[in-house]
């Protein structure tokens, strides 16, 4: 028997693992910052520390990360629609970053607010982190359509 390669399936295998890797190391990078704005919460006062909001947007955050890692892990798709996925996620993820960075920003002793500012700053993260949840729900519920769909055509 002689082995068959597919070279070009193999190709886009290899391009989506290092799409995979690129996406993970990206997590690893906001779970870093993530823990730096944990940290960065602790210094400023209370009123701030202890909002709501504060604590929404650190829980927002994890679950942001855990849904992505869930998504990228769960599904077992064609080259193309795995390209699309790991487009999807990285797109959620850079979003992801931007706000984790603002959040950092916001908390910063170094930046000039008050307290009702921080607040309404943060309320504004938070708005743009449920947008981006959202995202994720709706990407999760067509990927597990399409799972479904699948399975009835096999």
């Amino acid at each position: 028997q002689w082995a068959v390669a597919d070279a070009p399936n193999l190709a886009q295998n290899v391009k989506n693992y290092v799409e995979l890797q690129k996406q993970v190391d990206l997590l690893t990078d906001q779970k870093s910052k993530l823990d730096e704005g944990l940290d960065m919460m602790r210094k400023v006062n209370s009123t701030v520390s202890n909002s709501i909001t504060v604590k929404n947007i650190m829980e927002r955050q994890l679950n942001l990360s855990n849904m992505c890692i869930e998504i990228v892990s769960k599904y077992e798709l064609g080259p193309k629609s795995a390209q699309t996925l790991t487009t999807s996620i990285a797109q959620i993820l850079a979003n992801n970053r931007k706000m984790i960075s603002l959040f950092q920003m916001i908390l910063s002793p170094n930046v000039k607010m008050n307290d009702a500012e921080r607040l309404n700053a943060l309320t504004e993260v938070e708005k743009d982190m449920r947008e981006e949840e959202k995202k994720l729900y709706k990407f999760s519920s067509l990927l597990n359509q399409y799972e479904q769909f699948q399975k009835l055509f096999e």
